[in-house]
């Protein structure tokens, strides 16, 4: 069931708005199952050709330290994920819901929406204001 909805994420899932991801873990650890199954999908290449200029760096320690993903984004904030309890599930609906939201290409498109939105909100308002202005001149007339 997990499996059908991660490629269901993965299938849609981009990079634009990452700048750098960092994996550190402890392979002997019991909880880093998550953070090397991300690791791998990250790797993909439909993943990697959607940005192809994030660096991915993996820190392997030997000190029983807990799984963390670093994520830097390309607007300077940063997000720390503690995967120990997480699942690969949880950490990639997560990080696809903060890449969704700090896409610039999408930024982009939603900026020109609100501006068509509300150009159109201007003409409807002006065609009211001058049919309404026509009725009032006709009914003083």
């Amino acid at each position: 069931m997990a499996h059908k909805s991660i490629i269901k994420i993965l299938k849609s899932f981009n990079l634009r708005a990452v700048k750098n991801l960092a994996f550190t873990f402890d392979p002997y650890h019991e909880n880093v199952r998550s953070i090397r199954e991300l690791l791998f999908q990250m790797h993909a290449r439909k993943i990697v050709n959607t940005n192809p200029n994030v660096e991915t760096k993996v820190n392997i320690k030997a000190d029983r330290c807990d799984p963390t993903i670093n994520v830097k984004f390309v607007d300077g904030h940063e997000m720390i994920f503690k995967t120990k309890y997480l699942t690969t599930l949880d950490i990639l609906e997560r990080l696809n819901a903060a890449c969704i939201e700090k896409d610039p290409k999408k930024r982009r498109n939603k900026n020109a929406c609100y501006q068509i939105i509300k150009i159109i909100w201007q003409k409807i308002a002006f065609t009211l204001f001058i049919s309404m202005y026509n009725n009032f001149i006709c009914h003083v007339i």
